[in-house]
């Protein structure tokens, strides 16, 4: 079972817009997310979908590591999981400093 108090929090109590941050290593076959500007312990899950392809990714404001098969590259598209949620991607160059 999922709780989805957080992302009740994040969209009912808040005017904040919650930033899907990546950036990718290993060309663009690693790709490093995670959530900002958000509430604590928000959670929304993301459907990533192209054609057949499907993938489902669980951010939350610790990064996370995915490994994409060569054919799973094109799920990771930023303007299409834009379309599908309401939530603005931020794709960096690197790493962040601490």
């Amino acid at each position: 079972n999922m709780d989805f108090s957080k992302v009740f929090d994040q969209y009912l109590r808040t005017t904040q817009i919650p930033v899907l941050e990546f950036y990718t290593t290993h060309k663009r076959r690693t790709i490093h997310y995670r959530w900002s500007k958000c509430v604590d312990r928000f959670n929304l899950s993301l459907v990533l979908k192209d054609g057949d392809q499907s993938l489902r990714i669980s951010p939350t404001t610790e990064w996370k590591t995915l490994s994409l098969e060569k054919k799973q590259q094109r799920i990771w598209s930023p303007d299409k999981i834009e379309k599908n949620y309401y939530i603005t991607i931020n794709k960096l160059a690197k790493k962040p400093a601490l």
